[in-house]
């Protein structure tokens, strides 16, 4: 039984006339390189791209095309797709206009019915605006970082269920933990919050968890690795993702030991002797006082 013809779709009478189309027409930077890396097919964009025509591209290799210096920049990958893996990577790439442009390249090898390679087929889109938003993304990623890295209070992040997923330096100076230590662990698995605090903190994370607050505040009681008990301010906010469910919690954390430590002696001094211990009779005096007048 012959072969059930399939047509062409619009105009194209034939495989030819929709090539040359292709190649005429569109915008991308297209082409079929043989196993010597010559171009046996390119776009009219690509050929405008080093200064060509369609015609006077065909059969170029991409040494000739790009000089010794600009082929050895991208020739590892040549050599990946031709031992048979398709590959994408981004490059600066320079114009025939003298303009360096960033794209983004893929590459497919293309296999004869033995299943050698003969050649592989290039897709390249100029990625200049991407490239630029990704590069000034990064810097703010950065200098978020180095602000996380280098403020004075313990930077520490959990994810969705509560596990520690960042760990600053400040954290590991005022708690004891490395990172490596704590990371993917609840901070009750390795006793970061001390039992005196424990209820407390439980319910104000549910608090945060359950979206009913997007931020809070807590002083709370902490231990430390080698066991010492100190008290810590936290500030807690929240991120929810875009069904409302928790994806992470940022918490900023200072040592507050000392002061409250002064406030617990400055009050002790207020309503006691400093010389027996007992009961200040100013103190009592004025507390006598006030419950007379009420």
């Amino acid at each position: 039984m012959a072969a059930k013809h399939t047509p062409w779709p619009g105009t194209f009478a034939n495989a030819q006339h929709f090539l040359d189309a292709l190649a005429r027409e569109s915008r991308g930077l297209l082409a079929y390189m043989d196993a010597e890396e010559r171009i046996m097919f390119g776009t009219a964009a690509l050929a405008e791209w080093f200064g060509h025509t369609p015609e006077s591209l065909r059969g170029k290799t991409l040494r000739e095309l790009h000089g010794e210096e600009g082929y050895r920049l991208f020739e590892p990958w040549l050599r990946r797709v031709l031992a048979g893996e398709a590959v994408q990577y981004e490059r600066a790439a320079r114009h025939v206009d003298g303009r360096t442009i960033w794209i983004s390249v893929s590459l497919a090898p293309h296999r004869d019915e033995s299943g050698r390679v003969v050649g592989f087929f290039s897709s390249s889109l100029e990625v200049n605006e991407l490239k630029r938003t990704h590069d000034a993304l990064g810097r703010a990623l950065e200098e978020i970082a180095s602000h996380m890295e280098n403020t004075p209070l313990a930077v520490v992040e959990f994810d969705s269920n509560l596990c520690v997923k960042r760990w600053s330096p400040q954290a590991e100076d005022i708690f004891g933990w490395r990172f490596d230590e704590v990371r993917g662990r609840l901070p009750t698995d390795f006793g970061l919050v001390h039992a005196d605090s424990l209820d407390m903190v439980l319910s104000l994370t549910q608090e945060l968890a359950s979206g009913h607050v997007r931020r809070n505040r807590m002083l709370v009681r902490n231990q430390t690795k080698d066991g010492r008990a100190i008290w810590c301010e936290w500030w807690n906010s929240v991120f929810l993702d875009d069904s409302g469910r928790l994806a992470s919690i940022l918490a900023l954390a200072q040592d507050v030991t000392a002061r409250v430590e002064t406030e617990e002696q400055l009050q002790q001094a207020a309503v006691h002797d400093a010389l027996t211990g007992l009961p200040n009779r100013n103190s009592l005096a004025a507390r006598s006082s006030t419950r007379s007048c009420a």
